[in-house]
């Protein structure tokens, strides 16, 4: 998992997406590693069939684009050959967040980095659900990176992880984070910070028995056993614990701010409707808005070269 060798850049030419480059290198520079650079053009119909000469009109400003797009797309490969990154440029033309998963489906890519605005609101609704989407329909894992946050990759392309957080919440929908989380550490030589937050929402009759303890304690006492199972697993990786009570979100961020994480690690559920307001953003919101970079990976993205088991636990 840690050795990243087919790698993906989604770019859309922003200051975050050249931000993004710095990681996107860093990873593909493996050896017989390589670099895709791929950006999606899409023009919308609307407004040019309100008028009758709308689709001439409509293909020359797309081919005005393509030819824009082109020539950035260019200067971004030949920059990462310049740096020593072996790199193919992808032109597509459609959805971007549908193009780019299909594009990594196909090239086999085992890792996409994407750069996020870190908006909330209006700018997030407008700049950040590419961003979201590609999170939870990306065939591949994806590094979300915002500018001006705590980097791990620093200015001469040198990966610097030193403090992995692996947020978990016990329940049975994926076991890929952690597994991929004390990989990275193994490789890195990287502590790591299983954390839960007890969701104050909502109840968890899971992990309710027959007490007349306050739930609130009877929740961190457990919660605070099942990660002492997961550390017990891990005797090889520096490991630490930690149990709050609050929105799983806030406090996932709260706290990798505070203990300075470098990179943050869990799954996405993939969900849409219902079940994603739910469950699924919470990673999209930690991705978006979290000061360092955040790995998300889909529950069934399995891979058989990390051997080392963990118990069964889920991260939000």
């Amino acid at each position: 998992m840690s050795r990243f060798k087919n790698v993906m850049l989604s770019t859309d030419f922003s200051s975050c997406s050249q931000h993004a480059k710095r990681y996107a290198y860093a990873f593909a520079k493996q050896p017989n590693g390589i670099l895709h650079i791929a950006h999606s053009v899409e023009v919308t119909p609307y407004p040019y069939s309100l008028v009758p000469e709308g689709g001439a009109i409509l293909e020359e400003t797309l081919r005005e684009i393509r030819s824009a797009a082109q020539e950035q797309l260019d200067a971004d490969v030949e920059e990462a050959k310049v740096a020593g990154v072996q790199t193919k440029g992808h032109l597509l033309e459609g959805y971007p967040p549908e193009k780019i998963d299909e594009l990594a489906l196909e090239l086999g890519c085992d890792l996409l980095v994407v750069g996020t605005h870190g908006h909330s609101g209006l700018s997030h609704l407008v700049h950040g659900s590419t961003c979201s989407k590609i999170l939870r329909s990306s065939p591949a894992p994806v590094l979300s990176v915002k500018e001006a946050e705590h980097e791990f990759v620093d200015e001469e392309g040198h990966i610097n992880i030193k403090k992995v957080m692996c947020p978990v919440d016990f329940s049975s929908l994926s076991e890929e984070a952690l597994p991929a989380a004390a990989d990275i550490c193994r490789r890195f030589e990287a502590s790591l910070l299983l954390f839960h937050v007890v969701d104050s929402r909502i109840e968890y009759p899971m992990l309710m028995s027959n007490t007349s303890m306050p739930m609130e304690a009877h929740l961190n006492e457990t919660s605070i056993v099942l990660l002492e199972k997961i550390q017990a697993s891990l005797s090889d990786i520096e490991t630490n614990i930690q149990v709050v009570m609050g929105v799983p979100g806030k406090e996932i961020i709260r706290v990798a701010d505070e203990e300075n994480i470098d990179l943050v690690i869990m799954p996405t559920h993939g969900r849409q409707g219902l079940s994603h307001v739910l469950l699924g953003s919470t990673a999209e919101k930690v991705a978006t808005q979290a000061p360092c970079p955040v790995l998300t990976i889909k529950p069934q993205l399995v891979l058989a070269d990390i051997k080392q088991p963990v118990p069964d636990a889920v991260v939000i």
